[in-house]
């Protein structure tokens, strides 16, 4: 008697019932019942749909971390793929279930009567992945976390920025975690030494959107600071365990997670008061004309190329006195488009506002980040 294909793939490669499902539509009740046998040394699954510690193990793997979603995915041997694809090309069998997807949407379907959390395929905030390529284990890969900072300075000789790592000199060495920098008591130290030990994270990347406006006097609110996690545990309490005072002389005034990494990175407007002596001489005319219609090419140190705008909001000339109120896109290094010399890591600014000796800069203070007053002492 001639035996139906779906009772040769289960005698031939001895699989159990959950594959054959998926392979063949409608399977003979004669080849289901035979293919259970085969429910715990299944060749093809490996018998995973019927052993419940894999699930024990994904919830013990991803229990310390807070998410409020999560996707899933399938790392399979490429011994169990070959033979899949031996079976469909041998049976020719072209509509069916791939292992890897009904793994997936297994796995999917029991998490989810598990884990507090929305199951999403687009922008996880950590991925469960269940990988069979050789000694099972569960991975968890994670989103970077991003939580943007705004600090007060209360007073001028506040520290800031981090000095030189003095094992390394600034290159990076274990000693300072590889950032350069020193755990110096500066704001920036404790974002990258005692804020990782607080939330239970990796130490941060950090930007600083002002920066570019190296030198200025003012001790104020509004600047933005952005910390990107590789990992963090707790990533809905984050923000809130951030002391309000993490440094003498520094005051948070906003922490919020950020839901994209392109926040970091946005345009916002910077008004700014730049104080200056003028070498040559020139009107406020003159300076309106050369700012013309305020569009700018930066250059960074690697050769990206950004296009920004400034604008000057009042120019006053006495004598040779000059104060300038510019309105600007964040990212302009104001010292590159004055004309003066720059730090060797800024971005160039082109075309520049004075050419090389028509101007000295005497003082930047910053008025005004994105809507928020800043008051100069």
């Amino acid at each position: 008697m001639r035996l139906r294909k779906d009772l040769k793939i289960v005698r031939e490669y001895k699989i159990c019932d959950w594959c054959l499902r998926r392979l063949v539509n409608r399977p003979s009740d004669e080849a289901l019942k035979e293919a259970e046998s085969f429910r715990n040394t299944c060749s093809l699954c490996h018998s995973i749909p019927f052993k419940n510690e894999f699930i024990e193990d994904a919830l013990v793997t991803c229990a310390p971390y807070s998410f409020r979603t999560y996707s899933v995915s399938i790392r399979m041997d490429s011994r169990t793929l070959k033979m899949e694809e031996e079976i469909t090309v041998k049976y020719r069998i072209t509509k069916y279930i791939p292992i890897k997807k009904a793994l997936r949407n297994y796995f999917k379907r029991e998490l989810s009567k598990r884990i507090d959390g929305k199951l999403v395929d687009i922008r996880p905030e950590i991925n469960l992945v269940f990988d069979f390529t050789g000694p099972f284990r569960v991975r968890i890969y994670e989103r970077s976390y991003i939580i943007g900072l705004r600090y007060i300075k209360l007073n001028p000789d506040a520290r800031v920025n981090a000095s030189a790592c003095p094992e390394c000199n600034g290159r990076g060495c274990p000693a300072c975690l590889h950032t350069g920098k020193a755990d110096d008591g500066s704001f920036e130290s404790f974002l990258i030494y005692n804020l990782p030990r607080l939330i239970n994270s990796t130490v941060p990347r950090i930007t600083w959107a002002l920066r570019d406006i190296y030198g200025s006097t003012v001790a104020g609110n509004g600047y933005p600071v952005y910390l990107s996690f590789r990992s963090i545990y707790d990533r809905v309490m984050a923000p809130l365990m951030i002391p309000e005072s993490p440094v003498p002389g520094i005051r948070i005034i906003l922490s919020q997670s950020l839901d994209r990494s392109e926040d970091i990175v946005r345009n916002f407007k910077i008004k700014v008061k730049i104080v200056l002596d003028l070498k040559s001489p020139l009107s406020s005319d003159d300076i309106y004309k050369r700012v013309g219609k305020g569009e700018l090419t930066i250059t960074g140190i690697e050769g990206k190329v950004w296009k920004k705008n400034i604008r000057i909001l009042k120019a006053s000339v006495v004598d040779n006195h000059a104060e300038l109120i510019v309105e600007t896109d964040s990212g302009v290094n104001i010292y590159s488009w004055l004309g003066e010399k720059t730090p060797p890591d800024s971005k160039q600014v082109e075309p520049k506002l004075f050419s090389n000796g028509e101007a000295v800069l005497k003082r930047i203070d910053v008025l005004n980040v994105e809507g928020k007053c800043i008051k100069a002492h």
